[in-house]
């Protein structure tokens, strides 16, 4: 899958528990990719990718957005049917 996000293609890849054991996701600016958990149920991953995109875009533009912001920023944003459009 692959997402656009500030004009930047990033690809999004899919882990195991094995392999993530102590987050949901991660997102690389530099390697234009974001790691999602595969076995979270379909609103966490939701979730967990806004939240990824969040941080890319607080990283781009140089927003310094604390952890505890973007975090809430997710919620909220998920909570009022927020979705990230992904391509294949």
């Amino acid at each position: 899958m692959k997402v656009d996000i500030l004009g930047k293609p990033y690809r999004v890849v899919e882990a195991t528990d094995g392999q993530m054991p102590d987050s949901f996701g991660t997102a690389s600016c530099k390697d234009q990719i974001i790691t999602l958990k595969k076995s979270m149920a379909a609103g966490q991953k939701a979730d967990t990718m806004l939240h990824e995109v969040i941080h890319i875009i607080s990283n781009e533009l140089a927003l310094e957005l604390p952890e505890d912001t973007i975090r809430r920023l997710a919620v909220g944003l998920h909570s009022a049917g927020v979705k990230v459009a992904m391509k294949k």
